[in-house]
């Protein structure tokens, strides 16, 4: 079960908990109440159908359709039922509460987010403003939702469902020993808890901070062996803003590759860069990074990197940024490209991505870089792919391979392959990594 299941089931069951059981009105529908009480679907979607066709009891017939529909995962013909019921009855909050709930399992957020905001305007309505809060928590804006959840927590300290959503939130906030007390109130009160079980459990698996150390083989076009080492650290401060920095350390100048295989046009000896990520909101983030980089000889540059991130609506990602380098006080040599990756399954994860060059004495490049992600276990992936590049005198190409693989919850160990057969350089660089 992912985090947005284990807030909705913890929401849900503080509306039945708000609310009770619904009434029945004493009329022809009584029979198909009864057996939606008993579980008997099937009988009671018809008996309910019957006081449609009959005109009778249309906005309560409406709202056990939307039920029944929404448990068989029939959520479009859900929301229908439940829009029929809320238009037959516009004053009754439970049948908007389950139409936004529907809207939720629909992915459709922003819609579901302007009912409980319309509802919550009821100060009594606590499952509304759940909602409310669930809502902006599912769509990044996290500082809002904590507001919420901590106003809601003041006038009901002992609320369980409002300490569950508040935990979850402050999750994603990377406040983890704040989140960790309220799901151990929780089970200190309910040991059987489910939401604040999984809440732990959760925590468990979340990290906001991580040291990287990775040693590498470099065979120059000449046959020669040169070592590099590589220690970097990056950590989470929040939702939104996370930063790090990265040492690289070879034994003499080599050509490192720009990004997924792209040759550099410059030797370098050493680096130590600083980077920086904003996440603006759910779907989109800004990384940012600059490096101090030792040249060939005694030269020095600056290397700078900007990348906008964005999902679509079915959650592929697009990618464009650029990647300016300072040298003498003025620009030798400017990297834009633009990336597509197709997030078409949980599996797998094929990119393509677009390159142009601009160096101010090598001319215009241009490069096409593909490859292809394979996901498996938790955080686990494989990676292959290569790239083609050429100038306005030559063209260049490599293949690339890395794997990252947890050997326990915290600790992985990667492995990366470059053979660049621009500059006739093999790269092999093992590599473990430690979060906590």
């Amino acid at each position: 079960m992912n985090m947005s299941s284990k807030i909705l089931t913890a929401a849900l069951a503080a509306t039945c908990l708000s609310y009770g059981e619904i009434t029945a009105a004493q009329c022809n529908s009584h029979d198909a109440i009864e057996s939606f009480i008993n579980q008997q679907f099937e009988a009671a979607n018809e008996k309910f159908i019957q006081c449609l066709n009959a005109e009778e009891n249309i906005a309560e017939s409406n709202f056990y359709l939307g039920l029944i529909a929404r448990n068989a995962k029939e959520l479009d013909k859900a929301e229908q039922f439940f829009k029929s019921a809320t238009m037959a009855d516009p004053r009754n909050e439970i049948y908007q509460l389950d139409l936004a709930v529907t809207l939720e399992w629909k992915g459709e957020l922003r819609r579901a987010l302007a009912i409980y905001k319309t509802l919550s305007d009821n100060q009594s309505l606590t499952p509304a403003k759940l909602g409310k809060a669930r809502m902006l928590h599912w769509m990044g804006q996290i500082e809002q939702s904590l507001e919420i959840y901590r106003e809601m927590l003041k006038n009901e300290p002992e609320n369980k469902a409002i300490k569950t959503g508040l935990g979850f939130a402050l999750i994603s906030n990377y406040e983890l020993n704040e989140a960790r007390e309220h799901f151990e109130q929780i089970l200190r009160k309910e040991s059987s808890n489910v939401s604040a079980m999984d809440g732990l459990t959760m925590l468990d698996n979340v990290k906001a901070r991580k040291l990287d150390l990775s040693y590498g083989s470099v065979q120059s076009a000449g046959k020669e062996t040169l070592g590099s080492l590589r220690i970097s650290y990056t950590s989470a401060e929040s939702y939104r803003f996370r930063w790090g920095f990265e040492h690289f350390i070879y034994e003499q100048p080599v050509i490192t590759p720009n990004l997924n295989s792209i040759p550099d046009n410059q030797s370098i000896k050493n680096s130590f860069g600083l980077s920086g990520s904003y996440r603006i909101n759910a779907k989109s983030s800004l990384y940012y990074s600059g490096a101090r980089q030792s040249l060939t000889g005694d030269s020095t540059r600056l290397k700078l990197q900007l990348e906008l991130t964005l999902k679509d609506t079915i959650d592929n990602t697009i990618l464009a940024g650029v990647i300016p380098s300072y040298s003498s006080g003025s620009v030798e040599n400017t990297l834009g490209y633009a990336g597509y990756v197709f997030n078409n399954s949980t599996s797998y994860a094929p990119m393509v991505q677009l390159f142009y060059n601009e160096n101010e004495k090598d001319g215009t490049s241009t490069a096409l870089s593909i490859s292809l992600t394979k996901s498996y276990g938790k955080k686990n992936y494989f990676q292959l792919g290569g790239s083609t590049s050429r100038t306005e005198t030559s063209s260049a190409s490599s293949v690339f391979a890395n794997v990252h693989h947890f050997v326990s919850g915290n600790t992985a160990i990667s492995a990366k392959y470059l053979n660049n057969f621009f500059t006739n350089e093999t790269t092999f660089t093992l590599g473990i990594s430690h979060e906590f």
